[in-house]
């Protein structure tokens, strides 16, 4: 059944928002009276919606898969494999160091459910990729070079390719209040692993 992901309340809810349950009945118009149930924080919130017949079912069947990256997350552990990917990706000795004791924030959202938004931030830098799913666009690596990058969404996985000199793929996927990143270069594999704060 296809799952709708109103505007306005991802909009509101965009960095807190974990669905429970959904329920879609079909009036004889074909068009739906959709009940969301949100589980925000502690409690939940039934937020009723009308759709409207006719909407791309793989785009949101897409945007409800994406929801649940939806939100802020904390570095709470990281293997000792993640500074042989930052060297085998480039990255300086002073940067490395200071990588390693980084605690990032990693923010995903969407304004609109088309075009995504990833900030990184930390006490010394500050990113933000802006993309569209399956859509090339550039990116700056963390070595300063540029790169050609493409996020997919590969079983419920956020997959970020990155090709150029070296190819770099980073996986995220989420299980309930954690996210779980996966970094990949050469033979060099390294897990890190964020909470979700809000």
């Amino acid at each position: 059944m296809p799952i709708m992901w109103n505007d306005e309340l991802i909009h509101e809810f965009k960095n807190e928002m974990i669905f429970d349950d959904v329920t879609m009945p079909i009036n004889d118009e074909g068009e739906g009276m959709g009940c969301y149930c949100w589980r925000i924080r502690s409690f939940s919130c039934h937020c009723r919606i009308r759709s409207s017949a006719g909407r791309d079912s793989n785009v949101e069947a897409r945007n409800y898969k994406m929801s649940k990256f939806a939100g802020k997350f904390q570095l709470v552990s990281s293997d000792d494999a993640f500074d042989d990917f930052l060297k085998a990706c480039g990255v300086n000795m002073i940067m490395r160091k200071a990588g390693s004791f980084a605690k990032p924030l990693v923010e995903i959202c969407s304004e609109d459910g088309e075009s995504f938004s990833l900030k990184t931030t930390t006490t010394f830098k500050t990113t933000e990729l802006k993309f569209k799913l399956g859509e090339e666009f550039d990116e700056t690596r963390m070595d300063g070079s540029n790169c050609k990058t493409v996020v997919t969404l590969e079983d419920g996985k956020l997959v970020q390719k990155q090709s150029g000199d070296k190819e770099v793929t980073i996986i995220r996927e989420v299980e309930g209040d954690t996210m779980k990143t996966i970094c990949k270069v050469e033979d060099i594999v390294s897990t890190r692993v964020y909470n979700r704060c809000e």
